[in-house]
């Protein structure tokens, strides 16, 4: 774009990484900068760094285009929920099983070579009930599908854009989980070259419509390192307030590499905020202090139980009395990385593992309740969500929300051929991670017109 230069001049003439008041209505856009939705709010931050007005023409004509996009709307559904719907097309079915075979999900499926196609959605149905289909290659069903209830809705669009748009037909969620880039300067399977000043602008705006699609009562975590968590959690309690904190988590874990004259930073912090009144179910754990020790406590007599659990007396005429399990603290050590060769790896190299997931959504959400993730990655949110019977929302904009995605010339499966695999409960990866029964489901997923190809 011709104004990209004048844009950075107006990030580069951020003197704080925390942005006044006058950059928080500001939206970032790939590629492009800053830009602001009223064009007073852009001459006015013009007229601070001693930028031209048209610049701020330019830029609020540039947003106000970005908005103007339609989505498509396809479905994954699984084949029990739509056998008798199917019309049978051979070009159709060879697309679909095309797809089933790259996600090693085909080889798991018994059935003769000679089966016609028109035999294959009751069979299919029957052996594999929870089998997922894509109907972008069947779209006569999609009309059939778009009044069903959904267990979960992906956008493969960029976040901003697609909160803004969808707002009123998303629903809102109990839990918003996000692990955004960390301003590392890098560049993964997505782009991390952020300066901290566009890192504040960008997640400002982002953290606002994420409020906006929460629950009455409900959560907002923030995973994040190092790199910029002093200004994640000032944002948090610019958006919530001081007294919405509830916890910051350390999640510790060990991996490859030791920096030169400085212990090794081996953490990521998680932070907790509220909305309304709500209370985290914190687990419980056997503490240290009793490992390995139950067993000859409850032989010897020594360990008793009641409503709360089994316990063991201390100075017993005085009663003093202690269970043997106790909440986890806030500083998470029981919970590893995932290593590269794990099954349950994508070949997304900041891809967080499903035990993390599973703790943090445990502890905020009952089943049947909706999580929102709008950095959604490599889909572990949704993945975790689908396993725990939970509904989601997922929002991710870069090419590994689709099926496959190709990074430093290799291929991997992306977020939504994640979640065929997790849905038919097999596949390449599956199972893996988290411990689950498969069940049928209908996922919404929603993408610009413009976009439409590229999903696989």
């Amino acid at each position: 774009m011709v104004y990209r230069e004048k844009i950075l001049k107006l990030i580069k003439g951020m003197s704080s990484p925390v942005c006044p008041p006058v950059y928080r209505h500001s939206v970032f856009i790939p590629g492009i900068g800053i830009v602001f939705p009223s064009e007073d709010d852009c001459i006015e931050v013009a007229r601070m760094l001693n930028v031209e007005k048209d610049v701020c023409r330019e830029v609020v004509n540039a947003y106000n285009n970005w908005l103007k996009v339609s989505y498509k709307t396809h479905y994954i559904v699984s084949i029990s929920l739509i056998k008798y719907a199917l019309s049978v097309d051979s070009g159709e079915w060879a697309r679909q099983i095309e797809l089933w075979q790259r996600l090693g999900m085909w080889e798991h499926i018994v059935m003769s070579d000679a089966m016609p196609y028109e035999d294959m959605p009751v069979y299919l149905a029957e052996h594999y009930p929870t089998l997922p289909l894509y109907t972008g290659f069947f779209p006569a069903l999609e009309e059939k599908l778009k009044d069903k209830e959904t267990h979960g809705i992906v956008i493969l669009d960029e976040n901003y854009r697609a909160m803004t748009l969808l707002i009123d037909v998303l629903p809102r969620a109990h839990m918003v989980y996000i692990d955004p880039p960390f301003a590392t300067g890098r560049e993964f399977a997505y782009d991390d070259k952020y300066t901290l000043p566009l890192w504040t602008v960008m997640m400002y705006g982002r953290m606002v419509l994420g409020r906006a699609l929460l629950k009455t009562d409900a959560f907002f975590m923030l995973h994040v390192d190092q790199r910029a968590d002093y200004i994640g959690r000032y944002l948090l309690e610019e958006v919530f307030g001081k007294g919405s904190f509830v916890n910051e988590i350390i999640w510790a874990y060990y991996s490859g590499g030791v920096p030169e004259g400085a212990y090794p930073r081996k953490h990521d912090s998680i932070y907790i905020y509220r909305q309304g009144h709500s209370t985290l179910s914190v687990p419980q754990r056997l503490k240290p202090k009793f490992q390995g020790k139950l067993e000859d406590l409850r032989k010897k007599g020594k360990l008793f139980e009641d409503d709360r659990g089994p316990y063991v007396w201390h100075n017993r005429g005085r009663g003093e009395k202690e269970y043997v399990y106790g909440p986890i603290s806030d500083v998470w050590t029981d919970i590893s990385i995932i290593n590269n060769m794990a099954k349950e790896r994508y070949g997304f190299r900041t891809q967080k593992p499903e035990a993390l997931l599973k703790r943090l959504i445990e502890s905020a959400t009952s089943e049947g309740d909706a999580l929102l993730d709008f950095f959604a990655g490599s889909g572990t949110t949704p993945a975790v969500a689908y396993k725990l019977k939970r509904q989601f929302v997922a929002i991710e904009g870069a090419p590994h929300g689709g099926f496959f995605y190709t990074h430093k010339g290799k291929t991997y499966t992306g977020m939504l051929g994640r979640l065929m695999e997790v849905i038919a409960g097999f596949g390449a990866h599956e199972p893996t991670g988290v411990s689950y029964t498969p069940y049928s489901a209908i996922v919404k997923v929603f993408v610009p017109e413009d976009n439409d190809s590229s999903v696989l």
